[in-house]
């Protein structure tokens, strides 16, 4: 066999450029398709761990019997599930009612005042940070006293139910989410949306 017929067969240089940039059009098409997914990946995951947290507050508290809390803390971002464990100072419930039967002396009831003087153990049992670039941006629940300080808490009690909430979330791309949760069945809703920018 001479030169030209000696079966060595090879890709021109033009033929490896040409496939060359046929690679750089896709990835520079496909790169950012994936990047904003990882983006509404991050908010996704908060979502999740909040519900996961909300369910695992309502087992929690129907199995053990207890009261348990689920505390947010805006600011520095984070939520936890708490056990409350009531601690009773020495309380005359019999002498509170007896003062307070008949009138409204001082503004006051007696469910108040056995309220103030029971405080609660709180014995934290999970806690986690939202997810990078996730702002928990406000809670409203039902009960207007259960904010205080850029934190605000929920209650599940022992019987499934809990006091009813709505978070809302949101990303540094103004991507938001509503988390509502039903009073009687503890079950979660959540809506997403897009908005403008957050910084």
């Amino acid at each position: 066999m001479t030169g030209a017929d000696s079966g060595i067969r090879a890709f021109t240089l033009i033929e490896v450029l040409l496939v060359v940039m046929i690679i750089m059009i896709a990835a520079a098409v496909a790169v950012p398709v994936f990047r904003g997914s990882f983006h509404g990946l991050a908010l996704r995951s908060t979502v999740r761990d909040l519900i996961m947290a909300g369910r695992y507050a309502r087992a929690r508290a129907a199995l053990q019997s207890k009261q348990v809390a689920l505390i947010f803390y805006l600011e520095r971002g984070r939520f936890e599930v708490a056990e409350l464990t009531p601690e009773e100072k020495d309380v005359d419930v019999a002498g509170i009612v007896h003062d307070f039967e008949g009138a409204d002396l001082w503004g006051g009831s007696p469910e108040e005042e056995l309220k103030a003087r029971i405080s609660y153990k709180v014995t934290p049992l999970i806690s986690r940070a939202a997810s990078a670039g996730v702002r928990i941006l406000r809670v409203s629940t039902d009960k207007v006293s259960q904010e205080y300080e850029g934190s605000a808490w929920v209650y599940y009690y022992p019987n499934g139910m809990c006091d009813g909430y709505t978070v809302e979330l949101a990303d540094k791309r103004g991507r938001r989410a509503v988390i509502t949760v039903s009073p009687y069945s503890g079950t979660p809703s959540v809506e997403y949306s897009s908005g403008s920018g957050l910084d």
